[in-house]
């Protein structure tokens, strides 16, 4: 999920954005509705972990995974600190987060199990959470804030080694929001609240087909000759899988790895 600025008349508004791998909804709201607009997004049935930054307007969720992402810049932002103390955490944060992102890209690539990726995954989230525990009694006040929210919600940090399905980033949604981002900057963003509904719509439309492969488009005309001919639109909600994505694409990675060596 992420959440970038629109504007609406003279006023920022949010673009708040959930996407998986085969679905992609979208919602223009105030900064203090947006809270609002992701329960009414994802509606009250909604039992899933939402992956996301440090926003606190997801906290009511409760079901988080942070964007590793997001805090690799923060992570950075330490070491570029002009303090030492700071700068130490940042880089011995760094080194964990850097040894994380190895595990996963093996274990995305099928290149090892879920149990391997688990156990070496063990003793780096023991050594996180301690360099996050060492950060909130360290008396700086650049750590003491960010290292505090981290340690006290750090089970928000790990979700990701502890579920199947989940990735350690919001990439996802970051790739669906782009054509929002592009035509923010051409037409400087809606007039009314029928322009943000109509942005909200395309938004769904143009990233749920992005996600499930299929032509924009394409599927756009069939919707509205369907309409204009008075049947049933065809639906945006993907075809049920037997095998999970990340299954299939850790499959498709792994042959490709065999082929290679071929």
């Amino acid at each position: 999920m992420s959440q970038p600025s629109w504007r609406k008349q003279r006023f920022l508004i949010e673009i708040v954005l959930w996407a998986n791998w085969g679905l992609a909804l979208s919602a223009a709201a105030s900064s203090v509705a947006a809270a609002t607009a992701i329960g009414q997004l994802l509606g009250d049935g909604f039992s899933g972990t939402i992956n996301c930054d440090r926003a606190k307007m997801d906290w009511h969720v409760g079901r988080l995974q942070r964007c590793w992402a997001h805090l690799q810049r923060d992570i950075q932002a330490l070491i570029e600190h002009p303090d030492t103390q700071v700068q130490r955490l940042g880089h011995d944060l760094i080194k964990q987060v850097t040894a994380m992102f190895k595990h996963w890209r093996e274990y995305d690539a099928g290149m090892i199990s879920r149990r391997t990726f688990r156990r070496r995954m063990a003793p780096l989230r023991d050594t996180v959470d301690g360099l996050l525990l060492g950060g909130t009694c360290s008396g700086k006040a650049r750590l003491v804030g960010m290292c505090t929210e981290l340690y006290d919600h750090r089970d928000w940090l790990w979700k990701f080694v502890d579920q199947d399905n989940i990735q350690p980033t919001n990439n996802t949604a970051k790739r669906a929001l782009r054509h929002a981002v592009i035509r923010r900057k051409l037409c400087f963003g809606t007039q009314s609240a029928k322009g943000s509904r109509f942005v909200e719509r395309a938004l769904t439309v143009i990233e749920t087909y992005r996600l499930q492969k299929r032509n924009v488009f394409a599927s756009v005309t069939e919707a509205v000759e369907a309409h204009m001919a008075g049947r049933k639109s065809p639906s945006l909600l993907p075809v049920p899988r037997t095998v999970t994505v990340d299954q299939s694409r850790r499959r498709e990675r792994r042959e490709s790895l065999h082929s290679r060596k071929r």
